[in-house]
């Protein structure tokens, strides 16, 4: 059981766009207004940390079933001595 490279995710695709959308609001191109920079450079930065703990949380939920399906083998061997 492997998980997708982050690329090929659903989750990369939505965080991409969140992220060019609030990067495009926090630089001013969308409007000159402070209040949407100072929410775009926050909304940027809790979308990168979003992915970041999401992509975390995949990896390591993917090594515990690795390591309990592990076990199960090793408990198969021990039952069949």
């Amino acid at each position: 059981m492997s998980s997708k490279p982050g690329f090929k995710t659903s989750e990369w695709w939505l965080s991409l766009a969140a992220l060019i959308t609030s990067a495009l609001l926090s630089s001013g191109l969308v409007s000159n207004s402070l209040a949407l920079q100072c929410i775009g450079g926050v909304a940027t930065l809790l979308t990168a940390l979003g992915y970041q703990v999401s992509r975390s949380f995949v990896k390591s939920s993917e090594k515990r079933s690795e390591a309990l399906m592990e076990v199960s083998k090793m408990d198969a061997g021990k039952s069949q001595d």
